[in-house]
């Protein structure tokens, strides 16, 4: 029941070009951006895509003279500007994933153990070792 009300008082995010989702802000006339800026600036829209650069140019004029040119498709970049928006407004933070990544221990740090490796060991000898520690394996496997 608790978990029903909680659903309902969140508030519906919806994707604006001032959130910072790139290319989906032009700064001047739509003449003024390549064909791979307008492409964004539509894709961001959801709005088709394909076309020769003028094509694009009166979709985007249009786009923009239909008012409603400052909303922008949810699922743009796989939905990750939509979920960053939700999780800046509903006060989510990297803390709530804080179990994902343990933290590094802060003392009792000591050297870690190294030593010199022989001057003509090389990846021959790994393999070697790895081989005879198989065989021996297989042939104590076999006689048991």
């Amino acid at each position: 029941m608790a978990k029903s009300d909680d659903l309902s008082t969140k508030k519906i995010v919806t994707l604006t070009e001032n959130d910072e989702v790139p290319g989906s802000k032009f700064t001047s006339c739509p003449e003024d951006y390549t064909v791979d800026q307008l492409k964004r600036w539509l894709k961001c829209r959801g709005s088709k895509q394909s076309g020769k650069r003028q094509e694009l140019i009166t979709r985007v004029k249009d786009c923009i003279a239909s008012g409603n040119h400052h909303l922008l498709d949810p699922g743009i970049d796989g939905g990750k500007w939509l979920k960053a928006k939700e999780d800046r407004e509903h006060g989510s933070n990297l803390t709530d994933h804080k179990s994902l990544v343990p933290d590094p221990p802060q003392k009792n740090w000591r050297v870690f153990p190294s030593y010199d490796i022989p001057s003509l060991f090389n990846y021959g000898h790994i393999v070697c070792v790895a081989l005879s520690s198989l065989e021996f394996s297989i042939t104590s496997a076999l006689s048991d």
